[in-house]
C-alpha cells in the first residue's frame, strides 16, 4: 500500500465520534487493505486469529464476527498481510525514551491510545519484522504476527482510541532509519550485542547509536566509568566526525541516572556465580486470558486427558470433537447441554495407533459429518538412510519433538488428538516412572502453548480401584498432574446405552457438568446434560462381589420358582448359563426348600418330567400348582406353556397325573 484513497473520506473524523457503528468502520479498514479482527476489552481476540497473519479476512467474515460481537473493539493485524508496522509508545516512559535516545519520528498516521500512549503507523519495509518489547523503556513494536487496537475502540479505562493524525491527513511514512537498522539486526541475529556496534557510525547517527550502546552496557551492571571509556574508544575509532567528549559524558550521565532509578535486578546479587538462576519478576509478566476450544472442558495451548474403559466410546467422542473443529459446528453448552455458538472451521491432527484410517476413522468421521479436508493423520516419520540412500519410514512418538513441531508449523491445527497416549510414549519410556514421563509431557505442553493448539490425550483406565477418578488412568500420576483438564468417559451401570463425558479435573476453570452421549447404529450424538458422576460409573455393583456362590444360587432359585413349578432340566440349563454349577445349585436347593417331583407316564426305565417347586407351594399339586401355571391338565393338552416362563415349550406325557413318584 503506497497511498490511501479517500475510502474513509469523512470517516476518519466520524470514527472518533461514532462508537456504535463499529461494523462499518471495520469494513472501511478492510477496504484500505488492513486485516481486522474482533478484540475484547482486555485486548484479547474473540476468535482464533493466527491464520490471518498470512490470509486475508473476507468482508463476509467481518460481518459474521461483528454480528456476533457487535460491541467488539477493532484490532488491526500488523505485518506484511496488512502492509503496516506500528511503533507502540507506552505513556510517559516511552515518550521520555524518545527524548533521551533521540529517536526521530517522521510525520505518519498516529493514534492516541486509550491508555495514554501513542501508536505510530509505518509502511512495512518488506523484510521479516519480529515483534519486540522494551528495546527502549516503554517502546514496543508490532510487526509480523502482531496486532494493535484501532480507533474508535474502547479502552478498559473507559477512554477511546483516537486518531491524532488520520489516514486521510497523512500517508504511511517509511520507517525511520534507526528503526530499520534495529529490525534488520533483529531479523538476522535475533538480539542485540556489543559486537553490533563495531562499525563506522555516520554523522547523523552518532548520538543515537552511542546512547543505545550506553543503555545496553549500563543495564548489564557495567560501571559508568568503564562505559564512558568504551564509548570514548568507539567514538575515536568509528564515529566520523568524532563527537565532543562532553557530549559522551552527557550521554553516560543521563542513561546512568535513568538506570539508577530502576529497581535492582534479583540476579545481580548472584552475578559472580558460574551457575545462575533464571528469574522472572512477575511485575514484568503480562496476565493472559485462558482460551478454550470447548469451555470449560478443553483449553487451548494445554494438555487435556480423555480416559475411560475400552469400548466405552472414547475414540468416538474424540472423533466427534475433531469433526466439530473441522466444520466449526458448536459443542454442547455446559449450561444446558444444547449446542450453541458456531465457530470458525480449523484443522485437526489425529494420531491413531489402534484404529485403521480406511476402515474405522474415515467411516466414523463421515458418520459424524466431519470436513475431512481439515483433518490430517500423522502416521509416522521418514528419513534417508545414509548407507543405502533410500527413504526409511518409521513410527512416530511424542519424543519426536522436531517432527511434531514441523507438523504444527505447517498445518497450524487447532486440535491434536493422540489415541491412545500409551502407544505414543515410546518403547524406552516406563509409563509408571515420573522421571521418564514428565519430560515427554513437558515437551508436548510447550509445543501446545507455542502453537496455541489444544492437545487431547486418550488414555485407558487401569484395573485397580483408586479413591479418586483422576488416579484411575494407566501410568504415573504425573499424567494427571501435567494435564490441565481431565475428562472421564463412562456409562450408566443400569442403562449401559447412556454414556457421558464427566469432568473430573480442571485447573483453569470451574468443573463443568457431565455431558451425555449415545452411540447407536454406527452414529454418535450428544444427549445433553447427564446425571452421571465419576462415582456412578466407577463404583462396583453393590454386594455382587461380596455374595458367595451358594447365596447367588439361592437368589436364583427363589427368582425362577417364584411363579410355580419349573422343569428341573430347564432350571439346570439356566443356572449353567449364569455360571452356577449343579453342585452349588443342589446345596442352595436344600436351603431354599425346593421339592422335586416327577410328573407323567412312568415305565420300566422311568418316565415323565422332573419338576422343582418351593416347599411353601406344596399341597394339592394338581389343583393349586399345576393348574395355575399350566392350565387344567386333566384336559390332556397336546402342548402347554407355563406362566412366568417364555421361550420353553414341552409336551406332557399321558398318564395319571395324580400319581406322584417319590422324591429322588
Amino acid at each position: 500500500m503506497t497511498t490511501f484513497s479517500s475510502i474513509l473520506s469523512d470517516s476518519s473524523k466520524k470514527i472518533n465520534e461514532n462508537t456504535e457503528n463499529l461494523l462499518n468502520i471495520a469494513l472501511d479498514y478492510a477496504k484500505l487493505g488492513f486485516n481486522v479482527i474482533p478484540i475484547r476489552i482486555n485486548k484479547k481476540p474473540f476468535v482464533p486469529w493466527e491464520k490471518y497473519q498470512k490470509e486475508r479476512v473476507s468482508c463476509e467474515m467481518i460481518q459474521h464476527w461483528w454480528s456476533r460481537y457487535p460491541h467488539a473493539n477493532i484490532g488491526i493485524v500488523t505485518g506484511q498481510v496488512s502492509n503496516v508496522i506500528v511503533l507502540d509508545i507506552d505513556g510517559a516512559e516511552g515518550l521520555q525514551s524518545i527524548k533521551d535516545y533521540q529517536l526521530t519520528i517522521p510525520p505518519t498516521p498516529t493514534v492516541k491510545t486509550g491508555g495514554g500512549g501513542v501508536h505510530y503507523y509505518f509502511k512495512h519495509p518488506g523484510f521479516p519484522c519480529k515483534n519486540f518489547v522494551k528495546k527502549y523503556p516503554g517502546v514496543d513494536f508490532r510487526g509480523d504476527g502482531g496486532y494493535v487496537i484501532a480507533p474508535p475502540s474502547k479502552h478498559a479505562s473507559g477512554t477511546h482510541y483516537e486518531w491524532i493524525i488520520s489516514l486521510d491527513d497523512e500517508e504511511l511514512a517509511e520507517p525511520p532509519e534507526w528503526l530499520l537498522e534495529l529490525l534488520q539486526r533483529q531479523s538476522t541475529t535475533g538480539k542485540l550485542t556489543p559486537e553490533d556496534w563495531q562499525r563506522d557510525i555516520p554523522e547523523g547517527q552518532r548520538n543515537q547509536e552511542l546512547t543505545r550502546l550506553a543503555g545496553s552496557l549500563l543495564s548489564k551492571g557495567i560501571p559508568a566509568g568503564e562505559v564512558f571509556t568504551m564509548l570514548k574508544a568507539i567514538n575515536e575509532k568509528h564515529c566520523h566526525p568524532r563527537l565532543p567528549e562532553k557530549e559522551i559524558i552527557t550521554i553516560v550521565e543521563s542513561i546512568a541516572k535513568r538506570e539508577a532509578q530502576k529497581p535492582k535486578k534479583a540476579e545481580e546479587a548472584l552475578q559472580n556465580n558460574s551457575i545462575k538462576p533464571i528469574l522472572s519478576c512477575l511485575a514484568d509478566i503480562n496476565p493472559e486470558q485462558v482460551f478454550f476450544l470447548w469451555k470449560p472442558y478443553i483449553p487451548i495451548g494445554k494438555l487435556t486427558i480423555l480416559e475411560g474403559d475400552p469400548g466405552i466410546g472414547k475414540t468416538w467422542a474424540a472423533l466427534q470433537i475433531a469433526a466439530a473443529v473441522s466444520t466449526g459446528d458448536p459443542f454442547p453448552d455446559p449450561k444446558d447441554g444444547t449446542p450453541r455458538d458456531k465457530r470458525e472451521p480449523a484443522k485437526v491432527v489425529f494420531m491413531s495407533a489402534e484404529d485403521g484410517l480406511a476402515d474405522t476413522l474415515r467411516p466414523r468421521l463421515d458418520a459424524v459429518g466431519a470436513n475431512v479436508k481439515n483433518i490430517y493423520a500423522l502416521t509416522g516419520r521418514s528419513h534417508i538412510d545414509e548407507k543405502t540412500g533410500e527413504e526409511v519410514q518409521e513410527g512416530v512418538t511424542l519424543q519426536d519433538v522436531n517432527v511434531l513441531r514441523e507438523v504444527l508449523e505447517k498445518l497450524k491445527p487447532q486440535l491434536v488428538v493422540v489415541d491412545p497416549l500409551q502407544a505414543y510414549m515410546g518403547t524406552s519410556i516406563d509409563m509408571h516412572r515420573a522421571n521418564e514421563v514428565r519430560p515427554v509431557l513437558s515437551g508436548l505442553a510447550r509445543l501446545a502453548e507455542e502453537y496455541k493448539c489444544a492437545v487431547l490425550l486418550i488414555r485407558h483406565l487401569g484395573k485397580g480401584q483408586k479413591d479418586r477418578a483422576i488416579y484411575r488412568g494407566l501410568g504415573s500420576v504425573d499424567f494427571a498432574a501435567a494435564a490441565r483438564s481431565i475428562l472421564l468417559a463412562g456409562q450408566d451401570p443400569r442403562n449401559p446405552q447412556d454414556k457421558a463425558i464427566i469432568h473430573v479435573k480442571s485447573s483453569l476453570a470451574e468443573i463443568g457438568p457431565s455431558i451425555g452421549y449415545q452411540i447407536q447404529d454406527g452414529k454418535f450424538f450428544w444427549t445433553g446434560i447427564s446425571h452421571l458422576t465419576a462415582d456412578n460409573v466407577l463404583a462396583p455393583a453393590p454386594r455382587e462381589e461380596e455374595k458367595s456362590a451358594v447365596e447367588e444360587a439361592v437368589d436364583f432359585l427363589e427368582e425362577v420358582l417364584a411363579d410355580g413349578p419349573r422343569p428341573a432340566k430347564e432350571i439346570l440349563k439356566e443356572a449353567r448359563n449364569v455360571g452356577i454349577t449343579e453342585r452349588t445349585l443342589n446345596r442352595a436347593k436344600t436351603q431354599v426348600g425346593v421339592i422335586a417331583k416327577r410328573i407323567g407316564e412312568q415305565g420300566k426305565r422311568g418316565g415323565g418330567i422332573w419338576y422343582w417347586y418351593l416347599d411353601c407351594q406344596d399341597g394339592n399339586l394338581n389343583k393349586s400348582l399345576i393348574r395355575e401355571p399350566f392350565g387344567n391338565l386333566n384336559q390332556n393338552p397336546q402342548s402347554l406353556e407355563p406362566q412366568g416362563f417364555s421361550g420353553y415349550r414341552f409336551r406332557l406325557p399321558h398318564g395319571n397325573l395324580n400319581k406322584m413318584p417319590s422324591n429322588p
